[in-house]
């Protein structure tokens, strides 16, 4: 909660004085691969996404949600002539994903999380 230094508690009512702000950890993300398409899925399972920390690309997890099946073919012809043999990340992805595509990163937008007060 912030609130005006002068203004008072009162109880039962709303007042402008005091707004209820959310924090939040906002950092650039970038592509660094795909996973397999599973089920009736075509293209690709998710995207592999990883942070710049000091000119290593971290990988930092995946997300594969919300995508209609046109923007998935999109992406892909988008992605494909990207594909490489070298991972682009520092520390190889965990073993469970062992079929996927490497990718020569590019940037893709900001990883935001609702920090939680302590």
């Amino acid at each position: 909660m912030a609130k005006r230094k002068e203004s008072r508690y009162l109880p039962g009512r709303r007042s402008d004085n005091w707004l209820k702000i959310k924090a939040r950890m906002q950092q650039e993300a970038m592509i660094g691969g795909i996973t397999e398409p599973s089920g009736g899925r075509k293209y690709f399972g998710a995207l592999m996404l990883g942070v710049n920390e000091k000119g290593r690309l971290l990988y930092v997890g995946h997300t594969g949600t919300g995508f209609s099946e046109a923007t998935l073919k999109e992406l892909f012809t988008k992605l494909k002539p990207l594909f490489t043999d070298k991972c682009p990340f520092t520390l190889k992805p965990s073993q469970r994903y062992l079929k996927f595509s490497d990718i020569s990163p590019i940037p893709c937008g900001s990883l935001v999380r609702r920090v939680q007060p302590s």
